[in-house]
Formats: C-alpha cells, sequence, structure tokens
C-alpha cells in the first residue's frame, strides 16, 4: 500500500511543478493555421474544368440518346399504324367474300338445278348442236 502512496505522490508533484506553456510562437502558428481559409477541392484549376467536361459529356450523351430512341419510337409506330391498316383491310375483304360466300349459299340451296344441267353451253348465239341442250339465255 505503500508503494500505491509513494507513486501517487510522486505523479502529484511532478504534474504540479510541470508549468509547460506553448510559447509565443506555438500560437502565432496556430493562429495563421485558424485564420486560413479551409481549401476547397473545388479550388483546385484542374478539377473544376474536369468535373464540368463530364457533366456535358453525360448531358450531351443523354440527349442524343433521347433523339435516337424517339425516332426508333416514332418509326416503329408508323409501322405499327400502317399493319393496322392493313389487318383492318383484311378484315374487311374477309367480312366482304364471307357475305358473298353465304349470299351465293343462300341462293344456291333455294335453287333447283335442270334436269338437264350438264348440257349448258355457255353461248348464246351459237346453234345447239344436241336438242336436249339449252343456252344461257334460255335459263
Amino acid at each position: 500500500m505503500n508503494n500505491n502512496n509513494n507513486l501517487e505522490d510522486f505523479f502529484k508533484y511532478t504534474i504540479e511543478e510541470f508549468n509547460d506553456a506553448p510559447s509565443d510562437k506555438v500560437w502565432e502558428e496556430l493562429e495563421q493555421r485558424i485564420e486560413q481559409p479551409a481549401v476547397s477541392v473545388f479550388n483546385n484549376k484542374l478539377l473544376l474544368p474536369f468535373f464540368m467536361i463530364c457533366l456535358l459529356v453525360i448531358i450531351s450523351f443523354s440527349i442524343i440518346s433521347n433523339i435516337s430512341l424517339h425516332q426508333k419510337t416514332e418509326k416503329l409506330t408508323a409501322q405499327i399504324l400502317e399493319e393496322q391498316h392493313k389487318v383492318e383491310n383484311l378484315h374487311k375483304d374477309y367480312s366482304i367474300t364471307n357475305q358473298k360466300y353465304l349470299a351465293v349459299s343462300q341462293i344456291l340451296s333455294t335453287c333447283n338445278p335442270p334436269s338437264n344441267f350438264g348440257n349448258i353451253h355457255f353461248s348464246d348465239n351459237l346453234p345447239l348442236r344436241d336438242e336436249d341442250s339449252i343456252t344461257m339465255r334460255e335459263l
């Protein structure tokens, strides 16, 4: 225990005797450092133009890409509209053909062919060769 007291006393007396204040020169240097403005990264003469050029390149690339995509989109939209128009026309043609087919089917279902149907000649003014054959005019 006695050693602990001696050690405490030693530190206590040593610290009390130690009175080391910084010299005036040290205080002046500290004040000069405090008064100097902080150095900014953008104060560097090479760094700011580099960032500006990078920003300009990024913006230019974005604008060019946007224009290119817009042109491609317009072209594809025109192609889609053209194909849609073709499909609509095909649908109309199909509807008309289907209507004609239905009308002809209805007419044919109500007609009874003549007995000599196979002997019909498709000429109007030619003399008949067979007595059983008839012309289209007679039908």
